[in-house]
């Protein structure tokens, strides 16, 4: 069961989000993360123009880092997998 805290949920939105980018662009890392960079950063930017929201930078590092984490362990993954079937 999923607590109320929001904080879960961006973190995991955002490590499924770097999961799936990772997995679909498995040599394009740096692009990858540059999207998972500037998607998080400009939406807790975009916040501030709405009068009724506001963005935290504790909330961009969750995001940060659940996209990251979630494009590394897309990255591990790919590793491991051509490192077992390559044979």
């Amino acid at each position: 069961m999923m607590s109320n805290e929001p904080g879960y949920e961006r973190f995991l939105a955002y490590a499924v989000l770097g999961f799936l980018l990772g997995h679909a662009h498995p040599r394009r890392l740096l692009f990858v993360s540059g999207v998972i960079i500037v998607s998080a950063t400009s939406l807790e930017a975009l916040q501030h123009l709405t009068p009724d929201r506001h963005g935290h930078w504790f909330d961009l590092s969750e995001k940060l880092l659940g996209g990251l984490i979630g494009l590394f362990a897309a990255h591990l993954m790919c590793l491991i997998f051509t490192r077992l079937f390559a044979r």
